[in-house]
C-alpha cells in the first residue's frame, strides 16, 4: 500500500526496494523544486521518530526536507562504525538507498545534503562524510562518543587505515576540509557513563570523555588542514549546563539555539 506523504506531518516510510530500509520524513507545507535536504541520525536509543518530530517543531525548516533514518538494533547493532548487516549492507549504503528512495518519490535532488548526528549518530555522520565528502554540504556533530581521526597509520575505525572487516572502506579525510563542520557538546558531557567506549587506546589517543574527545578531534582536523596549507572550516560550541541526554538538551533553549545556528549559518 502506497503511503500518502502529507506536508507538515512526520511520516514513517520504508525504501521501495528489497532492502527495506526504514526512515522518517518531514516535508514543509511548501517546497521549491530544489529544496534543501537535512538528514538527522539518531544515537543508540534509535529515536529516529523523535529526531524528526523535535527538529520539525524546533527549527524553521523553510524549503527543507527533513530525513531521519532508522538503524534498528536487530539489523545494525553497530551502525556507528558502519558495520554491515547480515547481508553485507553497510549503514552508509542504507542511507544512500533512503536518499535515492526520496528522490524517486518526490522528484527532488538528494545528492547533496546537510548531515547531522547525535552521539552514535555523530559517529556515523563523520565517518559517512569521509566516505562520501562530495555529498555533504555541511556536517553537524552533536557529542559523538569517539571519533575516526585523519591518521593513515591507525586502523579504522580509530584511524582511516583500511583493515579487517573494513578493508572495502575507502575514507577520504581530506574531504572533511571541503565543507563546514559544526561540533556541539554540552559543558557537562564529561562523564564516563556505561555507553561510552572506554577502550584503553581511545582513552589514550582521544581523551576520557566526550568533551575531551571532541576538543581533540577538532584540533586534529585543524592541524590536518594547516599541514596541507588549507584554512580549516570547523567550529566547536560548548553549551553551558548541557550534558549528554538528547531530550534534556533539546529542552534547553541554549542548546536548541546552538543547533539552530549550526543549521542556518
Amino acid at each position: 500500500m502506497k503511503v500518502e506523504l502529507k506536508p507538515g506531518k512526520v511520516t514513517a516510510l520504508t525504501t521501495a526496494d528489497d532492502t527495506a530500509c526504514p526512515y522518517y520524513i518531514f516535508i514543509p507545507e511548501t517546497i521549491s523544486k530544489t529544496p534543501k535536504i537535512l538528514v538527522s541520525v539518531h544515537g543508540i536509543t534509535r529515536n529516529a521518530a523523535e529526531h524528526c518530530m523535535r527538529f520539525s517543531k524546533s527549527f524553521d525548516l523553510e524549503d527543507t526536507i527533513l530525513v531521519a533514518p532508522l538503524f534498528t538494533k536487530e539489523r545494525f547493532k553497530h551502525f556507528q562504525k558502519l558495520r554491515a548487516d547480515a547481508d553485507g549492507l553497510r549503514p552508509s549504503k542504507a542511507l544512500n538507498l533512503i536518499l535515492a528512495d526520496i528522490k524517486e518519490r518526490l522528484g527532488v535532488a538528494t545528492n547533496k545534503f546537510t548531515l547531522s548526528g547525535y552521539s552514535g549518530g555523530g559517529q556515523l555522520a563523520h565517518r559517512y562524510a569521509m566516505l562520501y565528502p562530495e555529498r555533504i554540504s555541511k556536517l553537524i556533530l552533536m557529542a559523538p562518543g569517539w571519533y575516526t581521526f585523519p591518521d593513515t597509520t591507525i586502523p579504522y575505525p580509530e584511524g582511516v587505515k583500511a583493515d579487517g572487516e573494513f578493508t572495502d572502506l575507502r575514507l577520504y579525510p581530506k574531504g572533511l576540509l571541503s565543507f563546514p563542520i559544526e561540533v556541539i557538546v554540552g559543558e557537562k558531557d564529561n562523564r564516563r557513563d556505561r555507553t561510552l567506549n572506554s577502550a584503553a587506546t581511545i582513552d589514550r589517543r582521544q581523551g576520557r570523555n566526550r568533551l575531551q574527545r571532541s576538543q581533540n578531534w577538532v584540533k586534529a582536523i585543524v592541524d590536518f588542514a594547516l599541514a596541507k596549507d588549507l584554512v580549516p572550516n570547523i567550529r566547536m560550541t560548548i553549551v553551558p549546563g548541557a550534558g549528554h541526554d538528547f531530550k534534556a538538551n533539546f529542552d534547553r533553549k541554549n542548546y536548541r539555539k546552538s543547533l539552530q545556528n549550526a543549521i542556518i549559518d
